[in-house]
């Protein structure tokens, strides 16, 4: 059985607590008031809460529906801070509709944690040998234009590894297959991935 990485034992542990604290800073953004009281038991001086990430993503979920999925790919950040910019940056997703704090209690919530960031340094048309779907995530870049999806995206949808590459193309705004020419920067990470249902996870 593979061992479980340093991360993926902080997530299992913590689970509550990380959830926890995405949904509140979103109710508290939300509502247009401060959670920081429900904040304090995610403590800075915290030893995992100091764990470097790759970056991290909030995503919210009325059912299948997507409402909203944002982060940042900063890497060397701390599990707290990237995991509380995150979920600032959710409550601002200008995809969809703004956020409705009566909503929230009805949407599911997920976090990705992201962490071994690597550019697939390989020849373009065999990238996607490099793609193990439901494990890694993609990012596509060139020049202004990229793109990101998490794991999660491939899993969902049952993808090859080609059409999870393609997808993460359209999300780049770039053409179908582009992941194969040699101006498009290509990059894998993987991520814990938790999800809980929002009411559960703060007071209201």
């Amino acid at each position: 059985m593979e061992d479980t990485t340093p991360l993926e034992k902080i997530a299992d542990q913590h689970r509550a607590e990380i959830l926890g604290v995405a949904a509140s800073v979103i109710r508290g953004a939300v509502r247009g008031c401060s959670d920081d009281a429900d904040l304090d038991r995610f403590a800075l001086d915290e030893p995992w809460a100091s764990v470097h990430l790759d970056g991290a993503f909030v995503s919210l979920y009325a059912g299948d529906v997507l409402r909203s999925c944002r982060g940042s790919l900063e890497s060397g950040v701390p599990l707290r801070k990237s995991l509380v910019r995150a979920a600032e940056s959710a409550c601002h997703d200008f995809r969809f509709a703004p956020l409705d704090p009566k909503e929230l209690d009805g949407l599911t919530i997920g976090v990705a944690l992201l962490y071994d960031r690597v550019i697939v340094d390989t020849e373009p048309a065999r990238r996607a040998e490099a793609v193990v779907v439901g494990e890694h995530g993609i990012i596509l870049s060139s020049g202004t234009r990229s793109g990101l999806l998490l794991p999660v995206v491939g899993r969902r949808y049952g993808w090859t590894a080609d059409e999870f590459l393609d997808a993460t193309c359209k999300k780049a705004d770039l053409a179908r297959g582009a992941w194969r020419y040699d101006d498009v920067v290509m990059e894998t990470f993987k991520a814990v991935e938790l999800e809980g249902d929002f009411a559960e996870l703060t007071e209201r």
